[in-house]
């Protein structure tokens, strides 16, 4: 019992992973030259720091469509990343080794989807915005872009926030564990995908922002963040 205790109260502790911004003109290029070298096209940006109570929040914020009360919530998702997410490790979030395969597929994708959305909702407050609401799963977006392009199939992104200035911002996240390493070729066509079928058109030139998180060789986190920062 105090065993578990001391492992929930490590989660306290400031944690961080390294954010990288690409050039919407990178992203949207048709292909990348042959052996694209990540430095050349991932800019590194300021560190995003938070806690495991910070990152507890926002995972659920983003779970829910509703306003309530989440700390219950929160506390479950800090019990269910037990041997999964190591807060002990020092300042940099990293998985636990073999943590992975612990998990069933559906479990792993769906962690790793939420996990992916807490980190945008902290990425965005981190620029001075505030969460709005869940565009993607708004039905007045919904049916606003099913009666715009009726003959195309269209997903909004997932959130839309807003500065103290009432500037708006539509962001979009994407997440997975299959990488072992930061591999280009393959991040830009997973954000190019998010900008031109779930952005473009939602804003008047959206940049574009990727945020990876190196889980020390089990793995990276990518999401991408969109709008004008």
């Amino acid at each position: 019992m105090l065993g578990g205790v001391g492992k929930l109260l490590t989660a306290f502790g400031t944690k961080s992973i390294d954010v990288y911004e690409w050039t919407q003109a990178n992203v949207r290029k048709a292909r990348l030259p042959n052996g694209p070298i990540w430095g050349n096209l991932a800019l590194p940006r300021p560190r995003l720091q938070f806690n495991g109570w910070k990152l507890a929040h926002a995972v659920t914020k983003a779970d829910y469509l509703v306003e309530r009360n989440l700390l219950l919530p929160g506390l479950g998702f800090l019990l269910q990343i037990d041997g999964i997410i190591d807060f002990s490790a020092g300042a940099n979030l990293r998985l636990v080794p073999g943590s992975v395969a612990t998990l069933n597929d559906f479990t792993r994708t769906s962690l790793t989807g939420r996990v992916g959305q807490g980190l945008s909702l902290l990425f965005a407050q981190s620029k001075g915005y505030r969460f709005v609401c869940h565009l993607a799963s708004d039905g007045d977006v919904v049916r606003h872009m099913a009666s715009a392009l009726p003959t195309k199939k269209l997903k909004a992104a997932d959130f839309l926030f807003e500065n103290g200035g009432g500037r708006r911002v539509i962001l979009e996240s994407k997440a997975s564990f299959s990488q072992l390493v930061n591999e280009p070729s393959l991040i830009k066509s997973v954000l190019k995908t998010a900008l031109m079928d779930q952005v473009d058109g939602g804003i008047e030139e959206p940049l574009v922002d990727a945020l990876g998180s190196w889980f020390q060789g089990f793995g990276d986190l990518i999401d991408g963040f969109w709008g004008s920062f």
